[in-house]
């Protein structure tokens, strides 16, 4: 007979302890023996397969558990457990216990895991490890031992729940007094015969068992109890080491008031009131909380006040002593129910009043007691005499940050501290602190939001402030990158949040006041913003935002933040205006654009002759088609005669404009019968000299310029057209009244602006205008400079993707009215490529001054056959 004691000498003290404990529980079951192999079964933590098998002087073993403390506590318990059947009485009774060599892993056949066999390929053999004993490969019946081994554990009978069986759940209450936690044990009873039920026993049940178990309900309990790591301290410790359930909890927030409600609605939950006998009572959930109140009284015997506490839900009202058990946080149990509780974080007032019930208050310390229930964190439900009744205020909180600079001394980038606190109506808080708000002079207490609280605390979290403890402070900081400054601020101020950063007060905006008024040939815009009680004039504002700063320094020293929205989307517009003093001055040619400004402004003012020059401007929606003078050979289409009647409503308000119809829809003609209608003006008899209406010129690309020619002699024979280009040209130009159409191409111009800018003409016409697209361009800037009583350009695509370019484009039709070029610098892409919103408004206020058509929206007035021209829009 080999020797046990040599055997647990070779154990750690741990798994004799344990090894000793799983035989003593019969969690061993031998599998296969033979005359020299063992395959058993433990159950600990589900199945661990464990071979012994004899070498010589040794006995090999191996242990599917793959613990680092070898031999392991099942290979103890199989050895424990072979000896008391005597199935090792023939072995040597010196042999040791060695580990069995692991099979490569690739090649060799693996001990089952779970019951599960797994073979990695033909090949038995193995190699030797150093210190180890060599196995020589395994035979093929060996393998099949391995396999009927494996298979007899795999369909060993489990043992089901029986479906007559129920589990009970008891509270206990002695056991929760005497620990932390409400202490819960599972039991379980059998129906009887002859009705009714056997007493609730405490006998554990198995992991496999819980599957079995038929309610829902009980089996998420028990599996909630196991999840939730909360078994009973005081049990066994080897519960919790096999492969039972245990039957004793300690249940902790959140647990206990999510776990009991579901406990209760089984109708199979108990309480154990009294630890003097073992009697059990069932219980109910109740749905309605019990709310925690302190009552103060004056006592009619003496002089004096009684404090004491109450359990109140609706119209019932219980004292403290009454339940049998009140847990913190909060769960209220009687003999007959559970509720839950409302304690308002004082919880402890509870505690002591239901060991004391009550206390004497002498009369003369009645505003001190007020004092101190209200200065203690926490604060219950009251009932107060009418002598110390106070005023109870429940103002909504604003949130406070101070922020300031990290002290230097200090490692990685700057950071600003900050501090929350909280506002209630003009009483400061700080969070951290748990005091009550008592004012004993007012007889007020405020009561405090601590929902409100928490959550400025998590909005700061997701800000990306972050607590760090400094090794030198006491107190953690709350701390947030100095780049973030703007951000943080711009984002609290929107959300009502008083904001500071080294005592500097930042205000959100608030009313926008603007004002029209007008002047001989301008309009004043006068704007404000409300910052609190201060006020901002428009242009700070667009000063400071081209200034790129989010921010506009106030007359009382603090500082506004600029509405981000408006400004995003009427900023360009409103820069668009000279500066003044207190206002921005608009030129009659920007009525449009004031127009579009207070679109957004509903509530604007303005003066008569502001509304009149809009509602004149507004009729554009309503222009008449214009037919062609009688002299102009040919018919004008719809659509030509509607772009016609455009081209004199521009005259009409001295405006500038673009046509910019598709290629093919006859631009060209249109200007012709404007240029025929001109000519029938200067020609007509008895005119002064002085009022004859001078020629006009139209710049062009040289490739044009025999089209124009050709297309001026179809359709108006009567224009006199002088083509002024080309190397012969001559230096000047003839008497103005020799001509009504002077021609020139974008070269020549740049090379005769000296004398081509003393002329005055009566329309400049610029084709193809993308010619001047960059208003750095020496054509751009030729142009510009050209005298003409009205101004017009063509262009088979309208230049508005680039602010840059529009500008360009309309500093030339109506000089001044999109302002200065800088102003477009204030779109963070500098005027490449605008936002939505500030094309939408642009696109509203020009409007009026770009006419566009396309071949599908006037395929109805065109002829059968057109020749389709490709072309690129400008970008």
């Amino acid at each position: 007979m080999i020797s046990l004691e040599g055997f647990r000498e070779q154990c750690s003290a741990t798994v004799q302890t344990l090894g000793q404990t799983l035989f003593d529980k019969g969690a061993v079951t031998i599998d296969h023996t033979s005359a020299e192999r063992i395959d058993a079964t433990v159950a600990h933590y589900g199945n661990r397969f464990v071979t012994l098998s004899l070498d010589e002087m040794a006995i090999a073993y191996s242990c599917t558990c793959g613990g680092e403390d070898m031999p392991c506590a099942h290979v103890l318990a199989t050895v424990l457990a072979a000896n008391k059947r005597g199935i090792l009485d023939s072995w040597p009774p010196g042999a040791v216990l060695i580990m069995e060599e692991e099979e490569d892993e690739e090649e060799g056949w693996q001990r089952p895991v779970e019951g599960i066999s797994v073979m990695f390929g033909d090949s038995a053999s193995a190699s030797t490890k150093k210190g180890k004993a060599a196995r020589p490969s395994e035979s093929w019946k060996t393998i099949i031992s391995k396999v009927q081994s494996s298979a007899r554990a795999q369909a060993r009978p489990r043992t089901p729940w029986p479906n007559s069986r129920q589990i009970i759940y008891v509270i206990d209450v002695p056991r929760t007094l005497d620990g932390s936690g409400l202490a819960v044990d599972i039991k379980y009873r059998d129906p009887k015969p002859t009705g009714g039920w056997t007493k609730p026993k405490s006998q554990r049940f198995a992991y496999d068992q819980l599957a079995s178990v038929p309610d829902l309900q009980d089996r998420q309990i028990l599996a909630s109890l196991v999840g939730a790591k909360s078994r009973d301290s005081d049990s066994n410790y080897y519960y919790s080491s096999w492969n039972d359930l245990p039957a004793r909890y300690r249940l902790h927030e959140p647990w206990d008031d999510t776990l009991v409600p579901i406990m209760c609605r089984t109708g199979r939950c108990f309480i154990r009131p009294s630890a003097d006998n073992s009697d059990i009572f069932p219980i109910e959930w109740q749905d309605q909380a019990w709310d925690l109140w302190l009552e103060v009284r004056p006592n009619p015997s003496s002089n004096d006040y009684i404090l004491s506490g109450a359990l109140r839900r609706g119209e019932e009202h219980i004292s403290l002593a009454e339940p049998v058990l009140i847990l913190a946080g909060g769960l209220v149990f009687s003999r007959e129910h559970a509720a839950p509780l409302h304690d308002f974080g004082a919880f402890p007032w509870a505690a002591a009043l239901r060991q004391r019930h009550s206390i004497k208050i002498p009369h003369s310390a009645g505003q001190e007691l007020l004092r101190s229930i209200f200065t203690i964190p926490g604060i219950p439900r009251l009932d107060l005499p009418e002598d110390l009744r106070v005023e109870e205020s429940r103002p909504v909180p604003t949130p406070r940050l101070s922020l300031r600079a990290q002290p230097s001394g200090y490692w990685g980038p700057p950071k600003l501290r900050g501090r929350l606190t909280m506002d209630y109506a003009g009483v400061i808080v700080d969070p951290e602190k748990p005091e009550g708000l008592y004012d004993a002079n007012a007889r007020r207490i405020i009561v405090r939001d601590l929902v409100a609280e928490a959550a400025a605390r998590e909005q700061l979290n997701q800000l990306g402030f972050r607590e760090e403890q400094f090794y030198s402070e006491k107190q953690a900081q709350l701390l947030i990158p100095q780049t973030q400054l703007a951000r943080v601020v711009r984002t609290l101020s929107l959300d009502g949040w008083h904001v500071e950063a080294e005592g500097k007060l930042y205000r959100q905006a608030g009313k926008i006041d603007i004002e029209v008024s007008s002047g001989i040939d301008w309009f004043e815009l006068h704007g404000t913003v409300q910052f609190g009680d201060a006020v901002a004039q428009l242009p700070s504002l667009l000063a400071a935002a081209r200034r790129g700063e989010n921010m506009v320094r106030l007359d009382d020293g603090t500082f506004g933040i600029i509405p981000e929205d408006w400004l995003k989307k009427y900023g360009v517009l409103a820069n668009l205006g000279t500066t003044e003093e207190d206002h921005l001055r608009f030129s009659k040619t920007q009525v449009g654009l004031l127009d579009a400004l207070l679109a957004a402004q509903p509530e604007a003012r303005f003066d008569e002759v502001f509304s009149q020059a809009r509602e004149r401007l507004r009729e554009f929606n309503g222009i008449k088609a214009a037919e062609a003078p009688a002299s102009f050979i040919g018919e004008l289409r719809a659509y030509q005669k509607d772009g016609l009647g455009w081209l004199n409503f521009l005259r009409d308000f001295s405006f500038g404009g673009c046509l910019a119809d598709d290629m093919g829809l006859g631009k060209t003609i249109q200007v012709l019968a404007l240029l025929e209608q001109r000519r029938l003006l200067r020609s007509q008899p008895g005119i002064a000299k002085e009022d004859v209406l001078p020629p006009s010129l139209v710049v062009l690309p040289r490739s044009l310029v025999f089209n124009w020619k050709q297309e001026a002699l179809r359709f108006t024979p009567n224009l006199r057209v002088l083509d002024h280009t080309g190397v012969d040209r001559p230096k000047s130009l003839p008497d103005p009244g020799t001509y009504d159409l002077l021609l020139t191409t974008y070269g020549t111009l740049r090379r005769d602006i000296p004398f081509l800018t003393d002329i005055l003409f009566d329309y400049v016409i610029l084709d193809e205008a993308q010619a001047v697209k960059n208003s750095s361009s020496e054509s751009a800037k030729s142009v510009r400079l050209l005298k003409a009583h009205h101004r017009l350009v063509l262009s088979g695509t309208p230049i508005q993707n680039h602010l840059g370019e529009l500008w360009s484009l309309f500093e030339f039709l109506n000089p001044g009215m999109l302002g200065s070029a800088s102003v477009f610098q204030l779109t963070a892409t500098g005027g490449k490529t605008t936002d939505e919103a500030t094309r939408q408004v642009l696109a509203q206020a020009l409007r009026p001054f770009i006419l566009r058509r396309t071949k599908d929206q006037v395929a109805r007035d065109l002829p059968e056959k057109i020749e389709q021209t490709i072309f690129c829009e400008l970008e």
